[in-house]
């Protein structure tokens, strides 16, 4: 009996932090109804977001960032908590000023992690795939298999 309880409870600890992001990622998403605002406070805006974007980074808490070709960008926090991720965004200049539409999701990998970067820098493009699955009504059934 205490085999089971013990079986039990190492099986029931693994499934909690299973459930536990890792990391959390940001979507800064290209929004085409932001305000047209003068260049030199776009320039001010943006000075503002690479210099907490440096900040984030310095301090442990952001892993990369980096932009998108057709605009917007991503962050990636190491944090498991969107309440504390939301308060960093919060010290960011161009989401104060609502340039993008910012989405905030928990980071549950399968395999793998994000590899932090360090001075020097380098740019480098990567594929990234969204896959967001349209269920409804008629095909609910299959929604196990479409995750």
């Amino acid at each position: 009996m205490k085999r089971i309880l013990v079986i039990l409870f190492f099986l029931s600890t693994q499934i909690s932090f299973a459930q536990t992001p890792e990391l959390i990622f940001v979507f800064l998403n290209k929004r085409s109804d932001k305000a047209a605002l003068p260049e030199e406070e776009v320039k001010k805006i943006m000075d503002g977001h690479m210099a907490n974007i440096e900040r984030l980074a310095n301090e442990g808490k952001l892993i990369p960032a980096g932009p998108f070709d057709a605009g917007g960008g991503i962050f990636i926090f190491k944090s498991r908590s969107v309440a504390e991720v939301n308060e960093w965004l919060s010290t960011d200049p161009g989401v104060k000023a609502n340039r993008w539409r910012v989405e905030v999701l928990p980071y549950f990998p399968r395999t793998g992690s994000a590899c932090a970067v360090g001075e020097p820098y380098e740019m480098v493009t990567y594929q990234f795939i969204r896959y967001i699955p349209n269920i409804a009504k008629f095909n609910i059934q299959h929604a196990p298999e479409n995750v």
